[in-house]
């Protein structure tokens, strides 16, 4: 009996551990990957194309793969329920924080970047175009932006007024703004060096791009006007902010980095991801168009309530042992 009730403690306690190992921490790095297995057909054929999302934690160390498929994986963003939204080509995926596929939904577009709003809705760049996905992931609305003075590419982010799209131009390097409320065209931001690929906006309405260049940064920091306060050499392509708020993450070649907004001063990295990155998210980002206490009430479970659940399951077990 003593041997029985000594096994049931233990896997009680071990079942969960395993629960907080499959738990995404606040602060956490989602680094979408790709990865072609014939080397020698050009475009690489959907059948050798893998991708992956990856989880690192907030110190840069890699933690787990949490999912695999066949495509290619963008751009990731973790809702108020821990639940991660990606975009996979043309379905965008709900999956669980131990890596299953909850539900997945289409609006027959290829999809790139993923900007959240605070009502849960979802703007998804696709070239030339902006879906955008209800929290439900029915499609409510698609922003055909072809016809503007500035066709979309796929970096995009939502100001903190839920109305203010700001979005790259297709195959080229400006910034520009849209209001989605009204179907306004707003101009031109700014037109920098970078092919721009990823942008954030901060809380003080400046923002930093991200984008391929051969010659400079390549990722600014631009000023609310579009004036260049300063670039970031070393890394390019994409962008993510820190929960920090002070500090965002980057990529090198198949690399990471994370990087002090002000003063330019690599904190972490480089961390060798050793294959193509196709984009980055944290866990409770910083996104201007979501509140602090969205980004607060993402679940996490504390080390004494999983060390008091593991006890109840066990004391549980205890006594229906006895009983019978």
């Amino acid at each position: 009996m003593t041997n029985r009730v000594s096994w049931v403690l233990l896997l009680a306690i071990l079942s969960v551990l395993n629960v907080r190992g499959q738990a995404l921490q606040r602060g956490d790095l989602l680094v979408s990957t790709f990865e072609c297995l014939d080397p020698v057909t050009f475009p690489c054929p959907g059948e050798s194309q893998v991708t992956k999302i990856l989880v690192y934690g907030s110190d840069g160390a890699f933690k787990r793969k949490l999912i695999q498929s066949n495509g290619a994986y963008f751009d990731t963003v973790v809702d108020q329920a821990g639940f991660v939204w990606a975009a996979l080509g043309f379905p965008l995926q709900k999956i669980d924080s131990g890596g299953n596929v909850v539900a997945s939904y289409s609006a027959g577009r290829d999809l790139f970047r993923l900007a959240p709003a605070a009502d849960g809705r979802l703007f998804a760049s696709d070239d030339h175009a902006v879906v955008v996905f209800g929290g439900d992931g029915a499609v409510l609305r698609i922003i055909d932006l072809s016809n503007q003075p500035g066709s979309a590419g796929q970096a995009i982010d939502l100001a903190a007024d839920q109305c203010t799209l700001y979005y790259s131009s297709a195959g080229s390097s400006s910034v520009l703004r849209y209001n989605a409320c009204t179907n306004e065209f707003l101009g031109l931001l700014a037109t920098v060096e970078p092919s721009l690929e990823t942008l954030r906006l901060l809380p003080d309405s400046s923002l930093l791009v991200a984008g391929a260049t051969a010659t400079s940064s390549g990722v600014l920091h631009l000023s609310a006007a579009g004036a260049v306060i300063r670039g970031y050499s070393g890394v390019a392509g994409l962008v993510a902010l820190d929960v920090d708020g002070k500090s965002f993450w980057s990529t090198g070649n198949k690399t990471l980095y994370k990087i002090d907004i002000d003063s330019g001063q690599v904190l972490i990295g480089p961390v060798n991801v050793g294959l193509v990155i196709n984009g980055i998210g944290v866990v409770g980002e910083p996104r201007v168009a979501t509140s602090s206490e969205a980004i607060a009430a993402i679940p996490t479970l504390s080390t004494w309530v999983l060390f008091a659940l593991a006890t109840i399951l066990a004391t549980i077990a205890v006594i229906r042992i006895r009983v019978h």
